[in-house]
């Protein structure tokens, strides 16, 4: 195990090079969001998302257990890869095959006939993905992320032109399948290409054993993950018809693209960094507390944009095809409100191999959110999404302290390192609503862009005035210089 004097600056390169890499891919995905979404009609959208609802539940089988798995393992040899690497293939061919028998059911179960030829295309990607999964996994262990990012980077932009070239002669859903199927085969080569290693035969050592029922847990964790995200698509799937669900997903769409995309590299960082320091408690707390501020900074804000302007938000990126999307979103934003940070505890359970503790959070928070969603689609989207906010607040603050309980990291530690941005965002929020309102005669470009540089002064002056803030914004804009000092520390 490398010693925090060595660990620091390379944690330190890969997340500073990585999160600068991100702006990268979000201009590119706002491009395709803003683009397709003038050239597809809502309801391509809902078949695409009827179809990615079930293959994206096998994905997640396919491949990502057994690659965290991998990540977070204090050694991991050659064999053991190997071993990971094989099983993640078998298994997403395996997969990929059953998508072909039972998509016809799940065409009937949508009443949606197109679906079933949809998802047997689809189910090509999971083999495709398979065979970067481990490749990812070791480069990540290794924090070479700069490498990584340039093949997803390259990836997702030949993705993104060949669905735009696909729609613009007339390719309708096909093009989002196209994308899909684009991105996974591309990212395969190039991390092949990238990544010396290359699998040799698998053998079943005590160490790959082990790998692979730690790969099991974690893929359950992440198919219970996306389940639990992706219910209340199904739901209105279902019982409402395509153009619903197209205008409901655009709206999911636009909650989660900035957040992931400014999520996803703290979170590659996080676990194997956090993994390598967890027989280290007092490190491992400080290191958790400094990645749990960055996340709260960074998206407290992004989420009170969406609640106080989303109107504008869904004319500009949208187009006024997906106006019934602006209500849609704003309950969506007030929903994951929090839950960055509520994700960023189950990193601790991860690095520390409790995933049978997170098993038992997410199957709680899935039968639960069901059970209210089921009841809000009576009242369609729109029921869907006020279910959605209401319970994500009340399981919010139980699921924190179940994760933290008995570990490192106290509650205490959690609310000191969320309460400051917490506090700016709601009121830099408030600032942005009354402009929003006030300039939405003037059309959605000014009142967007006035309403922004309000809540940019408001929140600024609220850095500056409340110390503990001020604290946490210094310490975000030192992160690289503590962390090449192997000292990761956190306002008292």
């Amino acid at each position: 195990m490398p010693s925090n004097a060595a660990l620091g600056p390379k944690a330190a390169r890969a997340a500073v090079f990585t999160f600068l890499s991100q702006w990268v891919r979000l201009i590119i995905r706002l491009v395709s969001l803003a683009v397709l979404s003038r050239l597809l009609e809502p309801s391509d959208f809902g078949i695409f998302a009827m179809a990615t609802a079930f293959t994206g539940v096998v994905t997640l089988l396919a491949e990502t257990g057994f690659a965290n798995a991998s990540i977070r393992a204090r050694t991991l040899d050659a064999a053991e890869a190997s071993t990971a690497f094989w099983g993640n293939l078998i298994v997403a061919i395996g997969l990929s095959g059953c998508c072909w028998v039972v998509s016809p059911l799940v065409a009937n179960f949508f009443e949606e006939p197109r679906l079933s030829v949809v998802i047997r295309v689809l189910s090509i990607s999971l083999p495709l993905s398979a065979l970067a999964a481990q490749h990812s996994a070791i480069l990540q262990r290794d924090l070479r992320f700069g490498q990584l990012v340039v093949s997803e980077v390259l990836a997702q932009s030949v993705g993104v032109a060949i669905a735009i070239g696909l729609a613009i002669y007339g390719g309708n859903y096909w093009a989002l399948v196209g994308q899909q199927l684009a991105t996974a085969g591309f990212t395969a080569v190039a991390l092949w290409m990238i990544a010396s290693w290359r699998p040799g035969f698998p053998r079943f050592t005590p160490g790959a054993r082990s790998l692979l029922i730690t790969g099991a847990h974690l893929s359950l964790v992440e198919v219970l993950n996306y389940g639990k995200s992706i219910v209340d698509q199904i739901l209105v799937g279902r019982y409402t018809d395509a153009t619903s669900l197209g205008e409901y997903s655009r709206a999911i769409t636009l909650l989660s693209l900035p957040i992931t995309q400014l999520f996803a590299p703290l979170n590659r960082v996080a676990i194997p960094t956090l993994s390598k320091l967890q027989d280290e408690p007092a490190h491992f707390t400080r290191t958790f507390r400094r990645m749990l501020v960055l996340v709260a900074v960074t998206s407290a804000p992004l989420l009170a944009v969406l609640v106080a302007c989303p109107d504008e938000v869904v004319a500009i990126m949208l187009g006024p095809r997906f106006a019934n999307s602006a209500p849609l979103l704003r309950l969506l934003a007030i929903a994951s409100w929090g839950a960055p940070t509520t994700t960023a505890t189950f990193w601790i359970l991860i690095a520390l191999g409790r995933s049978r503790r997170l098993i038992i959070i997410l199957s709680i928070q899935f039968v639960l959110l069901l059970v209210a969603l089921r009841i809000g689609v009576l009242w369609g989207t729109t029921g869907v999404a006020a279910a959605y906010a209401v319970t994500a607040q009340a399981i919010r603050m139980p699921t924190i302290l179940f994760a933290l309980h008995g570990g490192p990291v106290s509650p205490k530690h959690y609310v000191d390192s969320t309460w400051p941005s917490a506090v700016v965002a709601v009121l830099g929020g408030v600032a942005m609503w009354v402009v929003a309102r006030a300039m939405m005669p003037m059309g959605a470009w000014a009142s967007l862009s006035a309403s922004l540089a309000t809540g940019a002064i408001v929140m600024a002056i609220l850095c500056v005035a409340i110390p503990a803030a001020r604290e946490q914004i210094w310490a975000i804009a030192s992160l690289h210089r503590l962390l090449a000092r192997g000292r990761i520390a956190v306002p008292s």
